[in-house]
């Protein structure tokens, strides 16, 4: 559809059953309306109830606390201020409780301490019975108190692909403790991987501190890639 008039330039919204926006040219597009799908699959359910949990808790924060989590998040980087780092971080933590995943304390009070880097990663061959297929990684913790590390990967894709897009494998996630200062191997195994192929994970650690509080730091987001493996 082209509209060349003014008044159909600056056209947005619904009007029978057709959607009119604008791409990034300023052209007049005209879509049919469509109702989206809400698959209220029980993994999408724990993400809402959780990010839901998170805006109700910094809604209740008074402003001296929404202070303290602005002032965090200039310390560490975080360039989209302390109400994004703080949802982002208690929705997370909430979102691994409603998967029995984990138990751990629910950050109210942010940090005062940021540890980066939190770990190393490095390969590792695959162990089980001769046939298995899967990927395996070495976590190393270099920090000085231990760490929980929530993995997750892919579904696997040709080894001409050096770039992860999507999707996460959600029921081979897992979360792993790390002691201070050692490593830990961790494996993901699925048969139907084609050896040779490449699997992406996303890792995000999170350690609780002794002092000078006891709430947890959460890092960013790590995402690597690992090269199927068969065992022989």
């Amino acid at each position: 559809m082209k509209a060349t008039s003014h008044i159909f330039a600056t056209m947005r919204g619904r009007v029978n059953g057709i959607v009119y926006t604008a791409n990034q040219f300023a052209n007049l597009i005209g879509r049919q309306y469509v109702i989206p799908t809400n698959p209220n699959s029980p993994f999408q359910v724990n993400a809402r109830n959780a990010l839901q949990a998170a805006v109700a808790i910094w809604t209740g924060f008074d402003v001296d606390k929404h202070q303290l989590w602005n002032d965090y998040a200039v310390t560490t980087g975080w360039t989209k201020g302390g109400r994004l780092l703080f949802i982002r971080t208690y929705a997370f933590i909430q979102y691994l409780i409603n998967r029995g995943l984990q138990a751990a304390p629910i950050v109210v009070e942010p940090p005062s301490v940021f540890f980066d880097p939190l770990f190393v990663i490095e390969d590792a061959a695959l162990s089980g019975a001769p046939g298995t297929r899967g990927v395996a990684f070495k976590i190393s913790n270099i920090q000085p108190v231990a760490q929980r590390m929530f993995a997750q990967p892919s579904v696997e894709f040709g080894t001409s692909r050096y770039f992860w897009k999507g999707p996460w494998d959600t029921a081979l996630s897992s979360v792993t403790v790390v002691a201070a200062s050692t490593s830990e191997q961790l494996e993901f195994v699925d048969q139907n991987w084609t050896p040779g192929n490449r699997v992406f994970v996303r890792m995000r650690p999170f350690a609780r501190l002794t002092t000078p509080n006891t709430g947890e730091v959460v890092g960013t987001d790590l995402i690597f890639s690992q090269i199927v493996q068969q065992t022989t």
